[in-house]
């Protein structure tokens, strides 16, 4: 039982994101709702695409994005 508490608690299901438009805000966005991550050409900033259509552009690579779910 120990095992599947700790696998559980370790893999976060929602992150914070800063937002480029503006750095004080910070948007939590849950894995599950995330339909794409599309990068910038820069590789600096992400789009990321969620389930329901919204969209938001945050600081991070998708390499970044995807590994701070992991």
């Amino acid at each position: 039982m120990s095992f599947l508490y700790n696998y559980f608690n370790e893999m976060p299901e929602s992150q914070k994101f800063k937002s480029k438009e503006d750095e004080s805000v910070e948007i939590l966005i849950n894995k599950a709702d995330i339909s794409e991550i599309v990068p910038d050409a820069i590789a600096t900033f992400s789009l990321i695409i969620l389930k329901d259509g919204s969209k938001h552009f945050v600081y991070g690579t998708e390499q970044e994005i995807t590994s701070s779910f992991s």
